[in-house]
């Protein structure tokens, strides 16, 4: 859990931009103490969430979107995610999937294995139509 832990914090400093650490970094490092060199400064007032979601086997969400994009891991099991337009694709534990603000997507389970999430976002979801079972099913990459 540590290790998932440090890729996605390292993700989200990568992610936004590096020159900063966002919001909910700052309650585990906001001592000077912790720093050699200089300080960090929190720069962006939004709020994030990290949530941890569990996706029993055949279970996805509606395809949404993000206002500020999404920070999507796998802790188990496997994940299948979809930008619209392009194919379905499955996410192994500790690979980042990203997608941008605005960006139309939908992520579950694989329909025989269940999976837990990690996502990280700010702002609001635009929640859309379900997926539907031939999207779901659809020919994926790996």
């Amino acid at each position: 859990m540590k290790t998932i832990l440090t890729i996605v914090l390292t993700a989200i400093i990568i992610l936004v931009g590096g020159s900063y650490l966002p919001a909910l970094l700052m309650p585990f490092i906001a001592k000077k103490e912790y720093f050699a060199g200089g300080y960090p400064s929190m720069e962006n007032e939004k709020s994030y969430r990290a949530i941890q979601l569990y996706f029993p086997a055949g279970t996805r969400t509606n395809w949404h979107s993000h206002s500020d994009g999404q920070l999507l891991m796998v802790e188990t099991g496997v994940a299948r995610a979809q930008v619209r337009g392009e194919p379905a694709r499955d996410i192994t534990p500790g690979e980042p999937w990203w997608t941008d603000p605005g960006v139309e997507h939908w992520h579950g389970a694989l329909p025989d294995e269940s999976v837990l999430q990690l996502t990280v976002y700010a702002g609001h979801v635009n929640w859309l139509e379900p997926v539907s079972d031939d999207e779901y099913h659809a020919d994926h990459s790996h």
